[in-house]
């Protein structure tokens, strides 16, 4: 049990717990509660990947952006037709290079 591992962690209080190892004592709580729903396997490393994005580009979008790029490679470098394509009424790119 995580007592008899951790040396006696058992016995401590959250607050004595979270002294001790330099946390808060509400991540001591939030690794209790893990522990009692999931066992040794909730001290495993957690992915940090949000469960939505909400935010993320259209699928459409996406595919539009990587058949343009697709194009453009065979045509080869230096190549900047397609930019017209890529927004409905999206300014020409400029006539000048950088």
């Amino acid at each position: 049990m995580i007592g008899d591992r951790a040396g006696g962690l058992k016995s401590q209080t959250p607050a004595e717990v979270a002294l001790r190892y330099g946390v808060h004592r509400a991540w001591v709580y939030q690794l209790k509660a893990r522990y009692l729903a999931k066992g040794a396997a909730a001290f495993e490393p957690r992915s940090r990947r949000p469960k939505t994005s909400p935010r993320a580009t259209p699928p459409a979008t996406v595919e539009l952006v990587l058949a343009l790029r697709e194009q453009l490679a065979e045509q080869g470098p230096g190549c900047r037709c397609g930019h017209d394509r890529l927004a409905p009424g999206a300014p020409p790119p400029p006539d000048h290079e950088y």
